[in-house]
């Protein structure tokens, strides 16, 4: 019997950057689902119920990493992976005090993408044992 798949939720309002990210995630494996925008973020994230979210830094309508601090006050979503990814540089710290777990850099070598995320899935899986 294999283990159901990871669910990643990508948030980014660049609708051929949430294309080609979804299509690579499921192309190895994951269930993913895509948002570029959202009624009730929390109702979202009950629904999906992602084991890690990509949330890009700059959204149209909010900064990601104001995002990332509202779905930290969310019951449920206290250890869920975040990642922020980029094309703007984001420090360790500013990740940090953000309750992100990460940044990654667009544009991104797919290799190096999905090693982190795996890496970062690992760890969770490790911390809730």
């Amino acid at each position: 019997m294999s283990a159901s798949p990871k669910s990643i939720l990508v948030i980014d309002d660049n609708e051929d950057m949430l294309v080609i990210v979804s299509l690579v995630l499921r192309k190895n494996g994951y269930k993913v689902t895509g948002l570029t925008r959202f009624d009730d973020l929390e109702q979202e994230l009950i629904a999906i119920a992602p084991d890690l979210i990509l949330i890009d830094r700059t959204l149209g309508w909010i900064d990601g990493r104001q995002l990332c601090k509202q779905i930290r006050t969310f019951p449920g979503f206290l250890t869920t992976v975040i990642l922020i990814f980029s094309a703007y540089t984001v420090s360790a710290e500013d990740c940090m005090a953000i309750g992100a777990n990460g940044y990654i850099e667009k544009p991104f070598e797919i290799g190096s993408f999905l090693n982190r995320l795996e890496q970062h899935l690992l760890m969770q899986t490790f911390e809730k044992k």
